[in-house]
């Protein structure tokens, strides 16, 4: 409700109209027709492709026994295996993640599809509704994770008809600082009541945070923790 009351805010300070898009699918359906996300998009997404190719997760077996009974799962079969040359694509990036689910494999299905139906596919289908040809949006590369693989503010994208532009791309966290008090820039009560240090979907599982931020719903959002752990009540007990 924080993000709500800050956009209707935001349209009478600068004067404009913010369209607001639903979802291609509810959350709900989402996770019941194709999984829950878990831990990471990448993580969910390696998961999500062994479980389809019905992989043995209590296996003892080797890398080389595996590639040949997955042969479709050659890149997931390497994350799993701890093959690859980085950490960050290695399941090892979790701390005993794999000892863990080779005990107690899911029992649901796993996947990263709920951020393509929720965000993606709608920002996709935006674009082409408007014939935008181009689409800015304000990540940094300070703020860490996927983002920091991104070489450049400016991308063309090959696969549409826009391009991307990061416009505060290379902004520091003291750049960032010194912006928002020069302009003006004021936050959503998220950041300044609750006290959360990132937002994105509440509750979202892939949140290092998860736990903490559960406890911030609970004490300001009730109905919305209610809601979140009706959803995601299995990938949270997992996680735990």
């Amino acid at each position: 409700q924080a993000t709500r009351r800050h956009l209707d805010e935001l349209e009478q300070k600068y004067s404009v109209s913010i369209e607001r898009v639903s979802p291609v699918k509810p959350i709900t359906l989402t996770v019941k027709e194709t999984g829950y996300p878990f831990l990471s998009k990448f993580a969910s997404d390696r998961i999500y492709s062994l479980q389809r190719n019905g992989f043995d997760f209590m296996s003892t077996n080797s890398y080389e026994e595996d590639e040949a009974k997955y042969p479709k799962c050659h890149s997931r079969i390497m994350w799993w295996h701890n093959i690859n040359r980085s950490i960050t694509y290695n399941i090892a990036k979790y701390k005993l993640l794999k000892e863990f689910m080779s005990k107690h494999p899911p029992e649901f299905l796993v996947s990263s599809k709920c951020c393509y139906y929720s965000k993606k596919r709608p920002a996709q289908l935006f674009m082409k509704t408007h014939n935008g040809d181009l689409n800015i949006i304000g990540t940094r590369k300070a703020e860490g994770g996927v983002r920091r693989f991104t070489q450049n503010c400016f991308t063309h994208n090959v696969r549409e008809d826009y391009a991307v532009y990061r416009p505060i791309f290379w902004f520091t966290s003291q750049d960032k600082a010194a912006y928002e008090q020069i302009f003006g820039v004021t936050h959503s009560e998220c950041y300044t009541t609750y006290g959360l240090k990132r937002t994105g979907c509440a509750g979202c599982p892939y949140s290092p945070r998860l736990f903490s931020e559960l406890g911030i719903m609970k004490r300001f959002e009730c109905g919305l923790l209610r809601a979140a752990e009706s959803v995601f009540a299995p990938v949270y007990e997992y996680t735990r």
